[in-house]
């Protein structure tokens, strides 16, 4: 799942909320456990209010394998990278150069 969002077939996003961020989790189980389209599932920019409702759903069998943040040495997000490891989630570390920015590039944590 990409965003934090339900999706509904037919529809670019289902803003109606006639579908549940369970009840898409829930679907995407079923990739994995029924159709065997895939053997991983997981999630990406789900912050830890987000993952904790997928993690907590009582109908779910599987924990998503990883959620893609966005990481770096400016934005560490210690509590939802915590979150994930306390689950066995595996974080992901998306734009790890914090896309460019000159002031990481300049941190002393850095600096060779």
């Amino acid at each position: 799942m990409h965003w934090p969002m339900a999706w509904k077939k037919g529809t670019f996003f289902a803003r109606d909320n006639t579908v549940t961020l369970e009840e898409t989790w829930l679907a995407m189980e079923e990739l994995v456990l029924t159709s065997k389209l895939t053997r991983y599932v997981g999630v990406s920019n789900f912050d830890s209010t987000n993952l904790s409702r997928i993690l907590k759903c009582q109908a779910s069998q599987l924990k998503p394998f990883a959620n893609q943040i966005e990481l770096h040495l400016l934005l560490q997000q210690e509590k939802l990278v915590n979150l994930c490891l306390q689950h066995q989630v595996q974080p992901i570390a998306w734009s790890p150069l914090a896309k460019f920015k000159p002031t990481l590039l300049d941190h002393p944590t850095l600096a060779v």
